[in-house]
């Protein structure tokens, strides 16, 4: 279904995203995800960029750190100089990708479980879904499916592992 078939989603439908209603709400889909007839999403999980930020300040610092204790019985103003640019590499690089990760949208459906870059494993051929700082979701044939950056992975794996299977 389109975002226009339904009354009052102008803005939905200009954005050109495709729309399915499940239980009453409006969920609106990637362009690149392409759902069945018969599917119906359970859930959908989205990056939370807070943890993103927080996760690339820590590594940023770590290792711009690193390379001062390291470089500091050389000379001092090499070791700030190095530390800095560092600092801004590192820090360009994740600003860089922040937009990619801010894309990044996975759908929990009757089905199967799916992201909006194409890949997808069915319900039927999850073998596991574990998470600790992100979900791996680990197919039958040895596939993995990263959840990346969510808010609650533990909740987010409860989810998948608690989905019906059809």
């Amino acid at each position: 279904m389109r975002g226009s078939d339904y009354p009052g989603n102008s803005q939905v439908a200009s954005s050109g995203l495709s729309v399915k209603a499940t239980d009453g709400q409006i969920h609106a889909i990637s362009p690149k995800v392409h759902l069945e007839a018969s599917e119906v999403i359970l859930a959908e999980f989205r990056p939370d960029l807070s943890k993103y930020r927080v996760k690339n300040v820590v590594m940023i610092l770590a290792n711009g750190t690193v390379a001062l204790s390291l470089l500091h019985t050389l000379d001092d103003r090499i070791a700030v100089v190095a530390f800095i640019c560092i600092v801004a590499v590192l820090g360009f690089k994740a600003v860089a990708k922040a937009k990619t990760v801010a894309a990044l949208e996975w759908y929990l459906t009757n089905l199967r479980i799916l992201s909006n870059d194409g890949q997808a494993i069915p319900l039927l051929e999850i073998k596991s879904a574990r998470s600790w700082h992100n979900v791996n979701v680990f197919s039958v044939d040895g596939d993995v499916l990263r959840l990346i950056y969510l808010a609650q992975p533990a909740a987010a794996a409860s989810k998948i592992r608690a989905a019906p299977v059809n």
